[in-house]
């Protein structure tokens, strides 16, 4: 197994400059999805995963561009006969990883305070239970990144019964699929997990991380 993970810390907005500039580099269409985002913040957010795809791309020495990015039915992205790639956006960072073989999914999430109830029906009674014992956020962002990893990584995405899927342990089934999962930490302020399929193998330490600023993130092909 080897994976690839780049992170970008999304704390401050770019220039007016520094966005058309970045936009211009996106092919039309994918140009145009990003545009439909109406906050300055959730554009960036979709530039920069865009971005950092196209940076594990020359990283891994592979000859696809996002000209070659296409789109499911269920509207997530993917290249033809090429490896699988997840991207994950939430209030300060974005991430993107790769895998060479299997499927991948990733999910981050900021901590923050929300109304555990509002998710009692999506998870199932031991997840509840972890979350409703502990009355803690960190442990209720921690199961729902393994649930929304598992859920890209399976294809399902939101079609996917999150009740039904209980992810306490660090490999679990779906759809007669099998699924490992990985904690990984961009910063003590989020919760992030992958998941990738049986194929993919089980080794975290070829679980590869690496931080890209602004300056490497933005600079043109």
């Amino acid at each position: 197994m080897a994976i690839t993970v780049l992170t970008h810390h999304t704390d401050r907005l770019w220039s007016a400059a520094q966005m058309d500039a970045a936009l211009m580099a996106m092919p039309a269409a994918m140009r145009e999805r990003i545009m439909a985002y109406r906050q300055p913040e959730d554009r960036q957010a979709r530039l920069a995963g865009k971005l950092l795809l196209r940076q594990i791309f020359a990283r891994l020495g592979l000859a696809f561009t996002l000209q070659d990015v296409q789109y499911t039915t269920g509207s997530k992205p993917y290249v033809k006969n090429g490896p699988d790639f997840s991207i994950t956006h939430t209030k300060g960072i974005v991430a993107c990883t790769c895998s060479s073989s299997g499927s991948i999914g990733i999910d981050a999430e900021h901590i923050r305070e929300i109304s555990l109830t509002d998710y009692r029906d999506l998870l199932t009674d031991g997840e509840w239970n972890v979350v409703n014992d502990s009355r803690d956020y960190i442990s209720f962002w921690d199961i729902w990144t393994r649930k929304e990893a598992i859920a890209k990584a399976s294809g399902q995405g939101v079609n996917m019964r999150f009740e039904t899927v209980d992810t306490r342990g660090d490999t679990v089934s779906v759809g007669g699929a099998i699924f490992h999962l990985y904690k990984i930490d961009p910063s003590a302020n989020f919760r992030a997990h992958i998941a990738v399929s049986e194929g993919a193998g089980k080794d975290k330490n070829e679980i590869s991380i690496r931080e890209i600023n602004n300056e490497t993130l933005l600079a043109m092909p």
